[in-house]
């Protein structure tokens, strides 16, 4: 069992559900509480929440291992060729 130091109010425990959040929003503040919210709320309904707010996209990955975009992110992501991606930590 793996735990993390996002917690969930309800039950005191380690959140479940959740392996990864990413936020893009207008400010920091706003991606820090967001992101460690959908921790908390899980997969569905913490896409839920993203969903109902202007300007805020997300893509959270579940403990599957299944990658879910927001609306905003599903269409920048979909059938893009891999050459189509820049590769992070590389130099340019």
């Amino acid at each position: 069992m793996r735990y993390h130091h996002i917690i969930n109010p309800k039950t005191g425990k380690s959140a479940k559900g959740v392996r990864s959040v990413t936020v893009i929003a207008p400010d920091g503040i706003t991606t820090e509480g967001l992101t460690k919210s959908v921790f908390v709320k899980g997969p569905k309904e913490g896409m839920r929440l993203i969903e109902s707010l202007k300007g805020v996209d997300a893509i959270i990955i579940d403990d599957a291992g299944h990658m879910l975009y927001s609306p905003g992110l599903r269409d920048a992501v979909r059938d893009k060729p891999a050459s189509a991606t820049p590769n992070i930590g590389t130099p340019h």
